[in-house]
């Protein structure tokens, strides 16, 4: 009879080793080549890197999980590995909820030049990383030996890194696109004032510019939804039946089940950053048919 816990660990391992192979090869045009380091660009080098960074902590989490566990939970251990599995955990939702506060800035406030410098997006990540890590901290302050946890840390989990970012992203996007929509209904209504005007010219041009502009902004905003759903799919139920099964009574089947969801929502997150890419995806096309 097959072993059906080994096979599911293996899929893990492979599963996470895959994203952490796609984001690499997503984020080395970016980081070496000038056209590339464009600003929404930048945005979705740092969702690469969180995704390499994390994929990386959990393929050789579930490794030492699966071969060395005696090594891998022991109370001199465990607060240092608790605190990264929190980092890892909640590092993608803020960077996809920093994202969202980065566009909303940039679409809402479009008089303010600084919200479209690259500036304010280098602040927003480094917001966003350093967020991560302060939220992890009460892990290694109140871990119990024998590496217990108390029940109310689940909670903070399930509350502060799978409950609140969605909620928060999911309103101010709600915000951009009410806005995006009821400018695009001013700029129609301009097109017809200023049809006769001397200077309409200039002014189609400027449209033409602030649409194409908007285009890419809504359009990085669209796929940030998406992969915010994928993450949301993946990883909520995990830490929902982790509160309510905090006793243990669930078969570990269901678990590691359940953690495949985690490793597809990481592999499909990388996956959609080569959709929303085309520039990038066409480059990297022609440099894989170039080496056939």
């Amino acid at each position: 009879m097959a072993d059906i816990p080994r096979i599911f660990a293996i899929l893990r391992v492979i599963g996470y080793g895959l994203a952490v192979l796609l984001a690499i090869i997503y984020a080395i045009p970016i980081l070496f080549l000038r056209r590339f380091r464009h600003r929404n660009n930048i945005l979705t080098l740092n969702i690469s890197l969180v995704v390499m960074f994390c994929s990386a902590f959990w393929c050789m989490y579930f490794i030492m999980f699966e071969f060395y566990p005696n090594t891998l939970f022991q109370n001199a251990t465990c607060p240092l590995l608790f605190y990264a599995q929190i980092v890892c955990t909640c590092q993608l939702p803020f960077t996809f909820l920093m994202i969202t506060i980065n566009r909303f800035c940039s679409i809402i406030y479009t008089t303010k030049a600084f919200f479209k410098t690259k500036k304010f997006i280098a602040i927003c990540i480094a917001t966003q990383w350093i967020g991560g890590f302060l939220v992890a901290i009460p892990f290694p302050i109140f871990i119990k030996p024998y590496c217990n946890l108390p029940f109310w840390m689940m909670v903070y989990v399930l509350i502060v890194v799978e409950i609140v970012p969605p909620i928060v992203t999911l309103i101010l996007n709600l915000l951009i696109f009410k806005h995006a929509h009821n400018s695009s209904r001013r700029i129609q209504a301009g097109n017809g004032i200023t049809q006769h005007n001397t200077t309409s010219a200039v002014i189609t041009n400027a449209i033409k510019e602030l649409r194409k502009a908007s285009r890419r902004d809504l359009s990085l905003l669209k796929h940030t939804l998406v992969m915010f759903g994928i993450l949301v799919i993946g990883w909520v139920p995990l830490y929902l039946l982790i509160v309510i099964d905090f006793a243990g009574n669930v078969s570990p089947l269901v678990y590691t089940s359940i953690e495949l969801l985690c490793v597809s929502g990481f592999s499909c997150t990388i996956i959609d950053l080569y959709l929303y890419n085309h520039e990038l995806r066409r480059y990297i096309r022609s440099k894989i048919c170039a080496c056939l």
